[in-house]
């Protein structure tokens, strides 16, 4: 057996492996996913994935995806981690920890600063007690069913116009907002662009709130079939701070194109903004399927332990890569 970087041709297996593990239909990964997610524009850089290799066959995966934050008022580098996947008949025997072992210690050369997660229920517990990961939080699915017969006045001070790609506006709306979140991704275009335009399996609607022709706050949406339910998503929404009317014109857009669409629910998670976590529930979304978000420090970490207090986190679906 040999712990290994990835190699060309590796995905296939990875892939495999992928399917006999997690076998949802709706969500079944494919080879274009998987080069956008691991090699593609990311603009926080090309994603680390590491192997055990047994006579040629891959039967242990794990793999972070390196992400730029803003982390109280200072940009670093940090990673989602995600794909951690053992061969059913290898599993039981601790191989994943002496991958995750080699995954961290090229994380500390590369100046990850930390890596956080959203495991499943199976690898929570692994997280935690082998891979040295702290609870964040827990991020509830804000959902209900749509209502055709909602009520939203069209707005005399913003327009809601569709974005085909981002672009200087989107900075500058960044530059504006960035410290009124004390922890977030760098939402700028290269990141947009790349994290929803470019995502070759996944169709995402990015719309854009602007306000005397300055765009100061952005959604993207997402629909999909589940069996015969068609849902809609609020994946990532940003905006001005300190502007609840922006954030509530965002939203209730939102709702309008799930109207629009004929969804049958409506969902979203906006963990760390108040605006929108009490929007949503004004607006009849309920809190349901709690998740956990975990995180390690992997260097510095007397420095950075404020960033384990998940009241300091700006998270939306789309802060995960692993499946929306």
């Amino acid at each position: 057996m040999q712990i290994r970087e990835y190699k060309p041709g590796d995905e296939k297996q990875i892939l495999k492996m992928d399917w006999l593990l997690f076998p949802d239909p709706w969500n079944k990964r494919n080879l274009d996913n998987w080069f956008w997610k691991y090699m593609g524009n990311n603009p926080a850089g090309k994603a680390i994935v590491y192997v055990m290799d047994k006579d040629g066959e891959i039967i242990v995966h794990f793999a972070i995806v390196p992400y730029r934050l803003r982390v109280f008022g200072k940009d670093i580098l940090g990673s989602h981690s995600i794909g951690s996947m053992v061969l059913p008949e290898w599993q039981g025997k601790g191989l994943i920890k002496f991958v995750a072992d080699k995954l961290f210690e090229e994380a500390v050369k590369t100046g990850i600063l930390f890596s956080y997660g959203f495991p499943n229920d199976l690898a929570y517990e692994l997280h935690k007690k082998m891979f040295s990961y702290n609870d964040i939080a827990q991020v509830y699915t804000m959902e209900k069913k749509t209502d055709t017969n909602i009520q939203t006045k069209n707005s005399d001070t913003f327009s809601f116009l569709p974005i085909d790609k981002f672009d200087q506006s989107v900075d500058k709306l960044w530059d504006l907002a960035k410290d009124g979140y004390k922890i977030s991704i760098i939402r700028d275009a290269s990141f947009l662009n790349w994290r929803y335009l470019e995502r070759p399996d996944q169709k995402y609607y990015a719309f854009g709130a602007h306000e005397d022709k300055k765009l100061v706050g952005y959604v993207i949406l997402k629909l999909y079939k589940d069996d015969k339910i068609l849902k809609g998503h609020i994946i990532d929404i940003f905006s001005l701070p300190k502007r609840k009317d922006i954030a509530e014109f965002l939203v209730d857009e939102s709702e309008r194109f799930f109207v629009k669409n004929k969804t049958d629910i409506e969902s979203s998670w906006v963990a760390g903004s108040g605006f929108y976590e009490s929007i949503l529930k004004e607006r009849g979304f309920n809190p349901q399927r709690p998740r956990p978000l975990i995180c390690r420090i992997n260097f510095e970490k007397d420095k950075y332990r404020e960033v384990l207090n998940g009241k300091n986190w700006y998270f939306t679906m789309g802060d995960t890569t692993e499946i929306y």
